[in-house]
């Protein structure tokens, strides 16, 4: 689970841009990450109690709008019909055990997130990713490098070091050196952005009367809860099967109001009991992760 924007130091940590990113917490199971979070945010109270399935109320995007499952005009592969109907399970399962399931409900998309023709995202990285970078060096107490500029030129001369394939590209960095968004666009472009999401959640949890929004594990209502600065966590749903599968875990993507991390927890001690004690996917617990795309 990421947490609500603000609850946790960020004091020491290297993010993209200081406007949306938040330390977040990851564990086997509802307990543990109930307790990590108290670790990370101590003046937060979670306060999660285990609620009946009636209590539940969550509503569910629509995957076709918020292209978690490419439409093409080809048939889809097995990978597209596995999430697709597991999805689908998933809202079956709530609906059956007691939640109240509202689906699809409406969320502003990434079309309705640019300032100036450009993502509000691209912007606030492109102007403080510097400022955030030179931040962190700083507090380095030994270092070969010391600005964003002297870092582009070492990994250039120890590229076999510091970009082995097939990470030998450092395109985003020097476009970040050479960007002409000034600072006053991105405070406008950050403010935009975090206003419109945050009405959008809003008005979403409040016209379909729900606590939780969810989406397959990769849609993109992420980037909605970071721009609003809201907490946002995944549970496991399934593992991807088949050669094109392989072995992959999916999950369920969730986001919930400010400070509503408790709504979070709550659903995942229910969930808890839907996909019963999560077995780390086979391809893991052999080893060859080098094999996923992470």
């Amino acid at each position: 689970m990421k947490l609500t924007q603000g609850s946790v130091p960020m004091d020491g940590v290297l993010t993209l841009t200081k406007a949306f990113d938040c330390i977040g917490a990851m564990a086997k199971c509802p307990a543990d990450l109930e307790l990590l979070i108290t670790a990370l945010a101590p003046a937060r109270s979670i306060d999660a109690e285990l609620k009946a399935w009636t209590d539940c109320k969550i509503g569910f995007v629509d995957p076709v709008v918020w292209e978690a499952v490419p439409v093409l005009e080809a048939q889809r592969d097995e990978v597209d019909d596995q999430i697709t109907s597991d999805y689908e399970r998933a809202i079956s399962k709530l609906s059956q055990r007691g939640a109240k399931v509202s689906f699809p409900v409406e969320l502003p998309t990434s079309k309705e997130f640019r300032y100036n023709d450009k993502s509000v995202t691209y912007t606030a990285c492109m102007t403080n990713f510097q400022e955030s970078i030179q931040d962190f060096i700083s507090r380095l107490e030994s270092s070969p490098v010391r600005t964003l500029d002297e870092l582009v030129e070492w990994n250039t001369a120890y590229a076999d070091r510091a970009m082995p394939a097939p990470h030998g590209d450092q395109a985003d960095l020097i476009a970040t050196l050479q960007t002409e968004e000034t600072a006053d666009t991105s405070a406008k472009a950050i403010s935009y952005g975090r206003s419109r999401a945050r009405e959008g959640i809003r008005e979403c949890l409040e016209r379909d009367d729900v606590d939780i929004i969810a989406g397959p594990g990769d849609c993109g209502i992420c980037i909605v809860a970071a721009l609003a600065g809201y907490p946002a966590a995944m549970v496991p749903m399934t593992v991807l099967g088949g050669e094109k599968g392989m072995g992959q875990p999916q999950g369920l993507m969730l986001i919930a109001n400010a400070g509503h991390e408790a709504k979070i927890i709550e659903f995942m001690q229910l969930w808890e009991s839907v996909v019963g004690s999560w077995q780390t996917p086979t391809r893991f617990r052999n080893g060859e992760v080098s094999r996923l795309t992470c």
